[in-house]
């Protein structure tokens, strides 16, 4: 599970910890909760965390309420919370439409871009290995915007997108053109979100014993023209076969790809191993955390500077 994301709301955090809902008043840690998720008609175990849009939450459950694809749990949600009263709305249900074509476990947030919300299925569509969708959050009208698995165009997307400039980004969690397994070890790629156009800008284990990386399963973020993530497996092969992940730089551009840093690169992983989350840059530094390693060998926070 990823962490959850805050939004920030006229100085309250507001976050999703799995379920309930709640919010902290910065300062003095005092927690409301705004909403229990009960399954069924109100969605059920948001993964991912929320975004403001003039007043109201929007986010994510990755079961609930449709029962096209599974008739006891549901297939997903994208749901609305009054931050003020705590009222919820559910605005999509994944899985409306037959054989899921729409998608279904959204396992990532979402991102409002000039009042569309975008966001990713792990599974569902056209070919059943995930989706990027747009969705208008005054009518609850989804549109599917790439249907993944196709052919080395990536498959189920874990992570969310990003938006740079017009376009989206994103990675999916195999797929691809690399050679870790028969299905590909991962991909960064673009999106048009007027035409649903996507490019593969990179595919992971494109060097030899996937020293590049494999398997994003988070997504990116962008600093000064450049986009950067991690990878949970590859690299240096200190800690096991598969290495013990990446962080990477990518331009956007040329599909260029930088190995930032190899974790574990010594066998003892005193500096972490297999960082499931993405990044965040402060004054030219990257954050994350990693899963594993560390001097008690449950995990770390870390800072590289690009």
């Amino acid at each position: 599970m990823q962490p959850f994301i805050a939004a920030l709301m006229a100085g309250v955090l507001v976050c999703v910890c799995a379920a309930p809902l709640l919010a902290m008043e910065a300062g003095n840690a005092k927690e409301t909760v705004l909403h229990s998720f009960a399954g069924g008609a109100g969605g059920a175990d948001p993964e991912a965390g929320l975004v403001a849009v003039n007043g109201m939450l929007y986010g994510t459950t990755y079961e609930g309420v449709g029962t096209g694809c599974n008739k006891n749990f549901g297939c997903g949600t994208v749901f609305a919370i009054d931050a003020k009263t705590g009222a919820e709305r559910v605005v999509y249900s994944f899985c409306s439409q037959p054989n899921c074509a729409d998608g279904q476990y959204p396992f990532a947030g979402l991102i409002a871009v000039k009042g569309m919300l975008y966001g990713t299925t792990n599974f569902g569509g056209a070919y059943g290995y995930g989706t990027a969708f747009a969705l208008d959050p005054k009518t609850g009208a989804e549109t599917v915007l790439h249907a993944f698995g196709s052919g080395t165009d990536g498959f189920s997307p874990d992570g969310g997108l990003i938006a740079v400039k017009g376009t989206l980004y994103g990675t999916t969690d195999a797929g691809g053109v690399g050679y870790c397994n028969p299905y590909g070890c991962g991909t960064v790629h673009s999106l048009d979100p007027k035409t649903g156009a996507e490019t593969v800008l990179y595919s992971f284990c494109s060097l030899q014993d996937c020293g590049d990386g494999m398997f994003p399963t988070a997504g990116l973020i962008e600093a000064n023209g450049t986009l950067y993530g991690t990878t949970f497996y590859g690299g240096n092969k200190g800690c096991e076969r598969q290495g013990c992940g990446t962080v990477f730089a990518l331009d956007p551009a040329t599909g260029a790809e930088t190995v930032l840093h190899t974790f574990c690169p010594h066998g003892n992983c005193a500096d972490g191993e297999m960082p499931e989350a993405g990044l965040v840059e402060v004054d030219g530094t990257l954050y994350g955390t990693t899963v594993f390693g560390g001097a008690n060998g449950e995990g770390t926070e870390f800072a590289v500077k690009p």
